[in-house]
């Protein structure tokens, strides 16, 4: 199969070299991961219409692959679905996100209360990677990697309460966080400095267990990524 360059649009060979590709376990994964590669990369918009036949152009595919990875999408949080079986990407507004970042303050900080009343060390080697990859793809401009980074390392909190059910309504807020904030940004753009600071705050506090500065951390961090998506919402709409 094909997949390669319409024009001037990136095409998922751009992200992948083609050892990659052989390695991926089906095409519907690399469809996925281009699709949220580009939404990171400022290429879609709140509420836009995802329109299925230009992604099957673009990546000279057939529709099947593409469907199956916007069923996950959906699955996800990502993409929303109309009841005629067209998909979406999530249109937002002031009240909307307020109630999504209570929903996941309520999961990170539940998760930090969680995580101290195990009371055993809960900073494994793996946060710190994400926290030290994702500084790293800031300074480097790479909106995708920091992106990727930022989802991994509160995740990978979130999962430090084990509470398996906890995890997945979560990363079903967050997925949706995530998508409103990218689809209603103007360009590309990447993790912030003052979130990669939250983001040591958060680690540090971890590596205490203090529950107190790591709820602070939590919440400093949510209501700065609420007020981010808020602005970029207002100056959306006052450009239109």
């Amino acid at each position: 199969i094909s997949l390669g360059l319409v024009g001037s649009e990136m095409c998922i060979r751009d992200r992948y070299d083609m050892n990659t590709f052989r390695l991926k376990r089906n095409l519907d994964e690399a469809v996925y991961e281009q699709i949220l590669s580009s939404i990171f990369e400022g290429k879609f918009h709140s509420g836009e219409q995802v329109q299925i036949e230009r992604l099957c152009e673009q990546y000279e595919i057939s529709r099947t692959p593409v469907i199956q990875a916007l069923k996950r999408l959906a699955t996800d949080g990502i993409v929303e679905t109309s009841p005629t079986g067209k998909f979406f990407f999530p249109a937002a507004d002031e009240r909307r996100v307020r109630d999504m970042m209570e929903m996941r303050l309520f999961f990170e900080v539940g998760a930090a209360n969680l995580i101290c009343d195990i009371g055993e060390p809960a900073m494994d080697y793996r946060i710190a990677e994400c926290e030290e990859e994702c500084s790293r793809s800031q300074e480097s401009g790479d909106s995708y990697r920091s992106s990727m980074a930022d989802m991994k390392l509160h995740r990978m909190i979130v999962a430090c309460a084990r509470n398996s059910y906890m995890t997945e309504l979560y990363n079903r807020v967050q997925n949706n966080c995530v998508t409103l904030n990218y689809l209603n940004l103007k360009g590309v753009a990447v993790v912030s400095q003052e979130a990669v600071d939250h983001h040591r705050m958060i680690c540090d506090a971890l590596r205490r267990l203090d529950r107190a500065a790591l709820v602070s951390a939590i919440t400093t961090h949510v209501r700065y990524v609420e007020e981010q998506i808020i602005r970029n919402i207002r100056e959306n709409e006052q450009s239109t």
